[in-house]
């Protein structure tokens, strides 16, 4: 840091005014004074710096502002406002008042553009349009003036993320990666070293447009088709006894609809087996004449469904989130087995661990065998539990079940032993990362030793804030 202190006659420090030295244009001053205004004036070999000790800041003017030299041999700042300049066989006159009417605002221009780390050339006065993976953009833009770029300052502001205006310093860069479909408009401008800042902003508009999944368009039509599921259930119920071919009709109907949603549910990350035989049993509902129950166990498995569809889009989701599916698919499974088994989920009502992000599929193969391979197989009262709680940076997941346990049950290659297998592999990979992170399966026995059910315990480790 340097500076300079004004004293009195007997050398007491009267102010002080402190400056960074890469801030001036020359270290070495030859002269230094006052104005009315309190600003300092230093002569230097490369021009004259006015510090202003009220901000901080400091302006220089040079031969571009008329000087006959950046390098005076002496100068005297009258009462009249005016600076007198010596050179050599040269005397300046510089009216303070002029000088500072005189100030040029700075412009900023557009340097260059680039999408996903590849330079464009666009029209910026034109709105540019981005494709749903062209969600990275970086731009270089500068001031036009004559200050150096170190003196320059910048900030910006982008509509359609946030309305304030962030500060950037002498940084002339600017990188956004991760942006949601939405229209945006940057603005940007730039200030010169006396703290002047442009009338009108740089301004880049560009829209990134959304996945066809994510359109209004196509969510309004998946509302439309689950809601004509549910309405043409009713209607179906209604009339099935009225007309006979009507009732053929609908049924019909609802069987096209049926194989629509197969078609959906195969792309989505859930077992095939529970959810062709999901859609069986509402096409027995109907061939049953229980369109009702029926109804109700479609629209269950309509959002269900839907929600999968909606997770399968995202490697993470918050716990919440987790739950809440796990719970829908436990709803439906006791649905579709006339509700066998009864279920509970205790889940601690914490913020952090309700917003801890986790892979989806994480806990479903458990769920899945503890209910296909532990409980419907037994005889009897039949129980499935789902805790979690949290306890610093691990979340601790236990799935019980009180069914005929592993040794009787045999075991099957498909969607649940992957779904296992990768489970699995991801608690390798994170206890190579953090020692506490567990899987463990544990073979429940009574006092008798016969098997009397199976415990799932999983030790999460997540993100330190």
């Amino acid at each position: 840091m340097g500076g300079v202190s004004k004293l009195s006659s007997t050398g007491q420090i009267l102010t002080t005014f402190e400056f960074k030295t890469d801030a001036l244009i020359d270290t070495y001053c030859s002269n230094i004074a006052e104005s009315p205004n309190k600003n300092l004036w230093f002569s230097t070999n490369e021009g004259i710096n006015i510090a202003n000790p009220k901000n901080h800041t400091i302006r220089y003017i040079t031969t571009i502002e008329g000087l006959h030299s950046n390098s005076p041999v002496g100068f005297y700042y009258s009462p009249a406002n005016e600076l007198y300049l010596g050179h050599t066989n040269t005397i300046n006159i510089l009216d303070v008042n002029l000088l500072n009417r005189q100030i040029t605002k700075p412009h900023i221009a557009l340097s260059s553009l680039e999408v996903k780390g590849k330079p464009v050339q666009q029209d910026v006065s034109q709105e540019i349009s981005l494709q749903p993976d062209e969600n990275a953009i970086t731009l270089s833009f500068s001031s036009l003036n004559y200050e150096p770029a170190s003196k320059n300052q910048y900030k910006y502001q982008l509509l359609g993320l946030d309305t304030s205006w962030v500060d950037l310093g002498d940084r002339h860069m600017l990188s956004f990666t991760n942006l949601a479909p939405e229209a945006y408009q940057l603005n940007i401008k730039s200030g010169n070293g006396s703290g002047i800042w442009t009338d009108k902003p740089l301004v880049v508009r560009f829209t990134v447009k959304p996945h066809f999944m994510a359109t209004w368009w196509f969510r309004a039509l998946i509302g439309l088709f689950i809601g004509g599921l549910v309405v043409g259930m009713m209607r179906w119920r209604v009339n099935a006894l009225a007309e006979r071919n009507r009732t053929i009709a609908e049924r019909n109907r609802m069987d096209l609809q049926i194989a629509e949603l197969k078609l959906r549910a195969l792309q989505s990350q859930m077992n095939p087996h529970f959810l062709f035989n999901s859609l069986n049993s509402v096409q027995n509902y109907l061939l049953t004449d229980r369109g009702i129950e029926g109804a109700k166990y479609l629209s269950k498995f309509s959002r269900l469904v839907r929600r999968i569809m909606e997770n399968s889009n995202h490697q993470y989701l918050r716990f919440e989130q987790i739950i809440e599916t796990l719970r829908m698919y436990v709803e439906m499974e006791s649905f579709r087995f006339n509700h066998e088994f009864h279920y509970e989920f205790a889940i601690d009502d914490n913020e952090t661990l309700l917003d801890a992000l986790l892979p989806p599929m994480l806990l479903q193969p458990y769920v899945e065998n503890a209910i296909w391979h532990g409980l419907m197989p037994k005889e009897g009262e039949k129980k499935l539990s789902i805790s979690a709680h949290i306890d610093r940076n691990h979340i601790y997941c236990t799935i019980e079940d009180n069914g005929v346990g592993r040794n009787l049950t045999p075991q099957r290659e498909g969607h649940i032993s992957r779904g296992q297998e990768m489970t699995k592999g991801l608690f390798e990979s994170l206890s190579r990362k953090d020692s506490e992170a567990r899987l463990a399966i544990i073979d429940l026995f009574d006092a008798s030793n016969n098997p009397v059910g199976t415990r799932v315990e999983m030790t999460i480790p997540i993100e330190k804030g």
